[in-house]
């Protein structure tokens, strides 16, 4: 699937509404103070991306958080982790099982996003950014069809926080 965004997300305005290469709506963005939040077509939170002094926390419904820091360095955790029983299904559920990174310079917008399942050797290609040849505001971002569409969006979002 592709996608055009704006450089500063702040542009795509309220209730931005993204539809998949289907048309069919896919989710909706919409903006809090230091993030943004993503709906379902029923208009229930399904994620949330929002921006700290040292960088970015990714909330997933049924994923395990993501946090990105100012350095790029992408890491899947579970954000109640110390206080949780260990014996709760839905923590077995959480428990992060990728590893995610970039190649490429992110700055211009031309980069890749990779993720490696812990038991792989071998990491997958899940989106390529490119920076817009005709409209330097705009990039654009080329996704696999076979990844979590939503959590690529949202990692996505969030390196463009943390470099626009």
């Amino acid at each position: 699937m592709i996608f055009e965004f704006p450089k500063k997300l702040i542009n795509l305005g309220a209730d931005y509404t993204i539809f998949d290469k289907n048309n069919d709506f896919l989710c909706s963005v919409d903006f809090v103070k230091g993030g943004l939040i993503i709906n379902n077509s029923t208009s229930k939170l399904i994620a949330q991306v929002i921006k700290d002094k040292k960088g970015v926390l990714i909330n997933i419904a049924d994923s395990p958080s993501i946090y990105i820091d100012e350095d790029i360095n992408i890491k899947e955790y579970l954000v109640a982790d110390k206080n949780m029983d260990k014996d709760v299904d839905t923590a077995k559920r959480r428990i992060p099982k990728f590893d995610y990174f970039t190649f490429g310079d992110l700055y211009t917008y031309s980069y890749d996003l990779f993720q490696k399942s812990k038991d792989e050797t071998k990491p997958i290609v899940i989106a390529n950014i490119i920076n817009n040849p005709l409209n330097d505001d705009i990039f654009k971002v080329r996704i696999d069809d076979d990844c979590n569409i939503l959590k690529t969006l949202c990692i996505i979002f969030a390196i463009s926080m943390l470099i626009y």
